[in-house]
């Protein structure tokens, strides 16, 4: 069973992912999942994550103020493990990219029914089947085309 890491900012990390989905018109599926799937895969996996381990690591975060009572009470136990995700990370941005391809890919597909059953590591194994298929097509010369 996978523990779920304590992110401060859980709640900016999420609006983030929203925000740039709505930004990207996304379909509602998609912006669906990445607001589900996407942000629970970067919950329990994205680094790099800053430790935040006193007020000052808080407030250097830019995180609301003041700060929250129950802040201070996880500061005093000394096993809690606080992380930042600092939303707008370019490296959150490039996890996207496969991902928006493959859902945008998939979208008007019976598979489009089955996208909030998909885990982050499903999609991207999906992903790399998908690629590893165009690859074969296009090493005999066959490619899709709109025309």
């Amino acid at each position: 069973m996978k523990m779920t890491r304590d992110i401060v900012n859980a709640p900016q990390l999420k609006n983030s992912i929203v925000q740039r989905s709505q930004q990207r018109q996304d379909a509602p599926e998609i912006t669906q999942w990445l607001e589900k799937k996407f942000f629970e895969h970067l919950i329990q996996q994205f680094q790099p994550v800053a430790r935040i381990n006193s007020l000052q690591a808080w407030q250097m975060c830019q995180l609301p103020q003041p700060v929250p009572q129950w802040f201070r009470l996880k500061l005093d136990d000394q096993h809690a493990e606080m992380l930042y995700i600092d939303p707008y990370h370019q490296q959150i941005t490039q996890l996207e990219k496969p991902l928006l391809e493959f859902f945008n890919a998939h979208l008007h597909t019976p598979l489009a029914r089955k996208f909030m059953k998909m885990t982050y590591e499903q999609v991207m194994q999906a992903w790399q089947k998908d690629h590893e298929r165009m690859k074969k097509r296009l090493a005999k010369g066959q490619w899709a085309s709109n025309l």
